[in-house]
């Protein structure tokens, strides 16, 4: 048998560091396989066989292949990687934006609710399809009434689109006639007035699925004291202000961030609420 050739045996050739490999590679990946290829320098060192140059050279060519194919690998990945969060940003902003055209389409929209509270003594004035049938009512006229007992204001049945009962209670009401002067426009004034609260009747503008989840979280957080106030308006945008004494109210729907358009998603919400509280 030859002499055991222990020069050879330990003369392959040193991996490179991850920094070595490529920079743009997982470090922690090529790290991983460097710590192998040196378990696999011991373990080769230890074996009681001999070996020749030719053979240190394969093992070193092994080892070259190795790392290759691992830095090809983490490149593919790496550029998968960036094509996934191009896709994510453009559904995003896709997103967004459809929940923005939505929104618009519902402008002149208003939800009007009445819930009953016997602890306090309120009643729901929202009379229901039968009892407008019992009273030869129709909806409009009863929805005409509660919109001048609550802001006083005299809504003509030509500006109504359409007015029904929703299938989980409340009513929605359509107004086209917007324009300067209008009973739309006297509308919205008293609901950022916030008139007549004692009245057991409530208009609010109708958002979005994703809008109303999102004011959802705006309440939840108003009633944890993580904010002063809300406040949403007739295009469906909502803003928060944090302190009482703050100035600044803060948009959360459909606002320019870093070159594009964004409404907050729930975990948005609350790190810039948590942000503006440090």
């Amino acid at each position: 048998m030859a002499p055991r050739n222990t020069k050879n045996s330990s003369q392959v050739e040193p991996q490179p560091s991850s920094s070595q490999v490529n920079s743009g590679v997982d470090s922690a990946l090529v790290d991983v396989l460097n710590h192998s290829i040196g378990q696999l320098r011991s373990t080769l060192e230890n074996i009681s066989l001999s070996f020749d140059s030719s053979t240190s050279k394969d093992v070193n060519g092994v080892i070259k292949n190795l790392i290759s194919a691992v830095q090809n690998l983490t490149n593919n990945l790496s550029g998968l990687q960036n094509k996934m969060e191009n896709l994510e940003n453009r559904f995003r902003s896709q997103e967004d934006q459809m929940d923005e055209i939505a929104q618009r389409g519902m402008k002149g929209n208003l939800i009007v609710t009445s819930l009953p509270n016997k602890n306090k003594g309120k009643f729901c004035l929202i009379k229901t399809p039968a009892q407008l049938k019992e009273e030869n009512l129709s909806v409009t006229s009863h929805i005409i009434s509660l919109v001048k007992d609550k802001f006083g204001v005299v809504l003509p049945a030509e500006d109504i689109t359409a007015c029904h009962h929703l299938p989980k209670g409340g009513v929605v009401l359509r107004i086209h006639n917007r324009k300067e002067g209008s009973a739309w426009e006297s509308i919205i004034q008293k609901m950022k007035e916030g008139v007549r609260p004692d009245l057991n009747v409530f208009f609010n503008f109708q958002l979005t699925k994703r809008r109303s989840n999102l004011l959802f979280e705006v309440r939840k957080l108003k009633k944890d004291n993580k904010l002063s106030k809300f406040f949403t308006d007739e295009n469906g945008h909502i803003k928060i202000r944090i302190g009482a004494n703050d100035k600044d109210k803060h948009r959360i729907t459909y606002f320019w961030d870093k070159g594009v358009t964004v409404t907050l998603h729930k975990e948005e919400l609350l790190n810039l609420v948590h942000s503006l509280t440090k």
